[in-house]
């Protein structure tokens, strides 16, 4: 396959918007600079901040077109060619039958133009066409399906060399032609937004955004001139108005949630699970099971223990430095606790998924708030004394009350988290059950995965007998620790030895 490819046209424009986005805060300085200050005949010394900004901004843009606008890029039989770069060439070849995941994703403005990003990953390094036909990203990947599946019949890998992958219809694998094994229902969409954080994401938003206009300032003023005019009504109008924003947040955050998990479906073909969700933005991302690392069971907090809900995460190796490869994915965003571990079972049967049951000792309990609480004890103590010597007695007692009502919930936190931990071996495979601030997440690994595992001990948890098993993964660029603490020590040797005897056999850990 010898036909050369340049990208799409509207990958200029996909480059400027990503470059603005990057390095937004030049442009910001340069339109304030600009419009606080006033170019004058003879006096450009006055505004050389501004001028430099203006040449930074333009050859940011011109480098990021030029660099698109060198692109080329072609298949052969059994590998992907890469060039970029007009004064620094760029040239990359992929070897088909090491690229783990082929990742489409339409931004909003590329989607007005059928337009895709596509990221072909391998385990050592990705190649990224951002601005490609959709249906060319669709016949990218049924053509790099189709050599990995034929790799090894030598007449296929002929008959490629003879024509284009566009035009390529022997092709077995086909995105609609995977079966589909999770769809979000409307009941979970709900249950998502619901129990998801949008509220707190579009607070943050605003609070950031007064900050940064400025709107704080006048949001204060306001309220004291309301307290001056109308101080009997002033405490419900700032409970009305704090319960319309927090009505209109959880609205927002709703909608936020929603835009960004419309239509979250699962597909699976053979060792692939093909992702695609985004009402605005669409993304189809593909997981390969050969690049899954560990697999997790999470319920992020007290509403998910409430609405019987999980999500599903895998950690999966990447050497990519794209926000969205960071190693931890989202399988599902959330599904029902009674068909989480159904789906686990059914599509990695390969791994032996059982529930471990806590087993921290109850000698062991205070272990996990003691530390913490000492510290609160320190920092209240030292703060009441400070209200006390200046008598000022009304703070001093509400401390005291937040200070009671934070140091009872850290003891709370403290034996929920011991009594919900736990760590099992099922048939060669370690399950781990790790719990805290109220959140609880199942990890399950293959022992050939495991990279490191240690037993960390103080000199007090040696004297009782006791250990910390961690356990590390490759996961993205950082691994994956997770750890039990407390555990009767013979049991967190035993777990070690499990894993150095699986280096003692000659195993890949």
């Amino acid at each position: 396959m010898s036909n050369v490819h340049k990208l799409h046209p509207v990958s200029y424009l996909l480059t400027i918007i990503d470059v603005f986005k990057r390095y937004w805060y030049v442009f910001v300085l340069t339109i304030y600079n600009l419009g606080t200050s006033k170019l004058q005949e003879g006096a450009l010394t006055d505004n050389a901040f501004g001028i430099i900004l203006i040449i930074i901004s333009i050859f940011l843009i011109s480098t990021g077109i030029i660099e698109k606008w060198t692109v080329r890029y072609w298949f052969e039989a059994d590998k992907i060619i890469y060039k970029s770069g007009l004064f620094v060439k760029n040239e990359r070849e992929l070897s088909i039958d090491r690229i783990q995941s082929i990742d489409i994703t339409q931004p909003i403005l590329a989607r007005l133009f059928n337009v895709a990003v596509v990221n072909i990953k391998s385990p050592a390094e990705s190649i990224s066409l951002p601005g490609v036909k959709y249906d060319m990203a669709e016949s990218i990947r049924t053509y790099v399906y189709q050599q990995k599946e034929d790799e090894n019949s030598s007449q296929v890998h002929e008959e490629a060399e003879n024509e284009s992958y566009e035009t390529n219809k022997s092709a077995d694998f086909k995105l609609n032609e995977a079966e589909v094994v999770y769809e979000i229902s409307p009941k979970e969409m709900l249950l998502l937004i619901a129990t998801s954080g949008g509220l707190g994401m579009f607070l943050t938003a605003v609070a950031g955004g007064l900050g940064y206009f400025g709107f704080d300032t006048i949001i204060v003023n306001a309220i004291e001139s309301l307290q001056a005019h109308a101080s009997t009504l002033f405490v419900p109008i700032l409970i009305a108005i704090g319960i319309v924003i927090l009505f209109i947040g959880i609205i927002i955050g709703g909608i936020i949630i929603f835009v960004r998990y419309y239509g979250y479906q699962i597909k699976k073909h053979k060792d692939d699970f093909i992702i695609q969700y985004g009402l605005l933005e669409r993304k189809t991302i593909t997981i390969n099971k050969k690049r899954i690392q560990n697999i997790s069971v999470r319920e992020d907090g007290l509403f998910e223990r409430l609405f019987k809900i999980h999500a599903l995460y895998v950690g999966i190796t990447s050497n990519d430095f794209s926000d969205e490869d960071v190693g931890d994915v989202v399988l599902t965003p959330v599904i029902r606790q009674r068909e989480s571990y159904k789906f686990l079972n059914e599509h990695f049967s390969e791994y032996n998924i059982e529930r471990p049951e806590p087993n921290v000792p109850i000698r062991a309990y205070r272990r996990y708030f003691q530390v913490s609480l000492f510290v609160l004890f320190m920092v209240f103590s030292i703060t009441s004394g400070i209200l006390y010597y200046y008598n000022q007695m009304i703070a001093l007692y509400i401390v005291l009350l937040v200070g009671v009502f934070i140091i009872v919930l850290t003891i709370i936190s403290g034996i929920y988290s011991a009594k919900n931990s736990g760590v099992r071996i099922e048939n060669g495979d370690l399950n781990m059950l790790t719990t805290s601030s109220f959140k609880r997440s199942h990890y399950i690994f293959k022992r050939s995965k495991i990279i490191d595992c240690a037993i960390r001990q103080t000199i007090f948890t040696e004297h009782a007998n006791l250990g910390t098993i961690e356990v590390k993964t490759a996961s993205g660029l950082i691994p994956t620790t997770v750890d039990v603490k407390h555990l009767e020590y013979k049991e967190a040797n035993e777990i070690f030895d499990y894993v150095r005897k699986g280096v003692q056999n000659g195993e890949s850990i």
